[in-house]
């Protein structure tokens, strides 16, 4: 003899919706992390020095293309452009001494992914290669140490156009 058991119809949708949820890979929390370049502000190739936005849109696009989850973090929600997550940790000026000095207060938001765009102002104000490079590394160390399935990717420095005598140090 077969037993046969009827779900009502509720009970199947919600069935079948904890089901799609569990294939879904889990929202990943992405913090773009850095100074004027992650906020989008002070490129002098765009009208008032400011790319709404900056890449954070052009990678949320990207990212919402790929049918990936994510949720950017951070203290900031300044200069974004219309309909995209506007969370960040952009600071102008900031060195990678400064970031340093603020992160632990910044990983309170727990990102399973951190982009990592510093430097630069490292070398506009005349610090060393090696004090920025060893503030780098510090602050990697301080991203991975309590969450080593932490991801960190680290931009490069970009060649800067306004300061003709720093190339050469990038």
């Amino acid at each position: 003899m077969t037993t046969r058991t009827r779900l009502p119809s509720g009970a199947a949708a919600l069935v079948l919706t904890i089901t799609t949820a569990a294939a879904q890979p889990p929202e990943s929390k992405v913090m773009p992390l850095g100074d004027s370049i992650t906020r989008g502000t002070n490129d002098i190739n765009y009208p008032n020095g400011s790319i709404p936005g900056g890449y954070r849109k052009e990678l949320g696009i990207r990212l919402a293309n790929a049918g990936l989850d994510y949720d950017f973090v951070g203290e900031k929600n300044d200069n974004a452009a219309s309909g995209m997550d506007p969370d960040h940790n952009g600071n102008n000026g900031y060195r990678t001494d400064e970031i340093l000095a603020n992160l632990p207060t910044w990983l309170a938001a727990d990102p399973d992914v951190v982009l990592l765009k510093a430097g630069t102002n490292d070398i506009l104000q005349d610090k060393t290669v090696a004090s920025a490079a060893a503030n780098l590394s510090s602050v990697i160390d301080l991203i991975t140490t309590n969450a080593p399935h932490r991801r960190v990717y680290v931009s490069t420095v970009i060649p800067i156009t306004q300061s003709w005598n720093v190339n050469g140090t990038i």
